[in-house]
């Protein structure tokens, strides 16, 4: 959810000297340097580009996301081989330095790309997982190639604007406007302030749009992508109207989408119940096994039984959880 920087040209002489240490051309997707940090940022000096640096940890889902289906995309492979030399770390691998890279760089959320000069200072930095279309136009807002229409569409907004089309892409390109909003650990409360603002209006904005749209006119790929986006609580009315479209948007978009969106907001919502002591989070997990739910849920068990979405797999831990967090409370009344 956050930002980056770009361009130029590479000496053949160069690229041969450098090939011991650089990582064998795919066919398709980004070519990450393989190396260490410096020589990284050696390699991007030497070719006259800056450099590219994903953070990820382990066990993070919008890290896998990105990784299997933008890192993997020919597309975007071609377009960041053209501005950057790109290098991947993972956060916690003591062995490459992770930690101390991350805590150089205020990296506070996972995923974060930063894009960085010959020096390694900080030009740009982004984060959260998007899509390979989303991915490039965000990098291309930053580097400048094409410009933000957040202004103008702010303003639109502001003076009355109020039609279907409009709205679904000032809510397209919000999404962009988020990723890119600062979220570095140094000025944390701050920015978690400024981003939780944003997010409210363009959550109100995006029921807005879903009341004067027909409900037909929804159930497509693209409105998908904003509902998903901004509707998070199982109450919530995007979640509602998924739940009670799933299958025509399982045909507008595919299983795997609608499943891991509607799976994850059961197990953030029924984590977020248990962390405040609400008995209630049972009801949520108990909920997996109703239809349409029950489909999402034998999905996903299908493929990887051992997501921490599938209920057999939240049970336990959310007892422990839930327990905790009563303890907690019954020793706070006492105090």
């Amino acid at each position: 959810m956050i930002l980056r920087i770009s361009k130029s040209a590479a000496s053949l002489v160069l690229a041969v000297l450098m090939a011991s240490t650089v990582a064998a051309q795919s066919d398709s997707g980004v070519d990450f340097f393989d190396g260490k940090f410096e020589e990284a940022l050696e390699q991007a000096k030497s070719v006259e580009l800056p450099l590219f640096m994903y953070l990820s940890i382990p066990n993070c889902a919008p890290c896998e996301f990105v990784e299997k289906n933008v890192f993997t995309d020919t597309e975007v492979g071609e377009f960041m081989k053209a501005r950057f030399v790109s290098f991947k770390i993972d956060a916690y691998d003591e062995s490459a330095n992770g930690p101390a890279i991350a805590k150089r760089y205020s990296v506070g959320s996972y995923p974060t790309y930063l894009i960085l000069d010959h020096e390694g200072a900080l030009q740009q930095r982004a984060t959260s997982s998007m899509n390979s279309s989303n991915f490039m136009r965000s990098i291309s807002w930053l580097t400048g190639e094409i410009s933000s229409p957040m202004d103008d569409h702010d303003a639109l907004y502001e003076a009355g604007e109020r039609g279907d089309e409009f709205l679904q892409e000032y809510l397209l390109d919000s999404i962009l406007a988020l990723s890119l909003m600062p979220k570095d650990i140094a000025n944390w409360e701050e920015n978690m302030r400024a981003y939780g603002n944003a997010q409210d209006k363009y959550t109100s904005i995006m029921n807005q749009y879903m009341t004067n749209k027909s409900p037909q006119d929804l159930i497509n790929s693209t409105d998908f992508r904003i509902i998903s986006r901004y509707a998070k609580y199982r109450n919530d009315k995007g979640v509602v109207f998924v739940i009670d479209n799933f299958e025509g948007f399982v045909d507008a978009t595919s299983m795997e989408e609608v499943s891991g969106y509607l799976l994850a907001v059961i197990a953030d919502n029924a984590f977020f119940r248990a962390m405040e002591g609400d008995p209630t989070y049972i009801e949520l997990i108990d909920s997996l096994e109703e239809e349409p739910l029950k489909r999402a849920t034998e999905f996903k068990r299908s493929v990887d039984r051992e997501s921490g979405l599938l209920p057999e797999n939240q049970r336990e831990h959310l007892a422990v959880t839930f327990s905790e967090a009563t303890k907690e409370a019954a020793s706070e009344e006492q105090e």
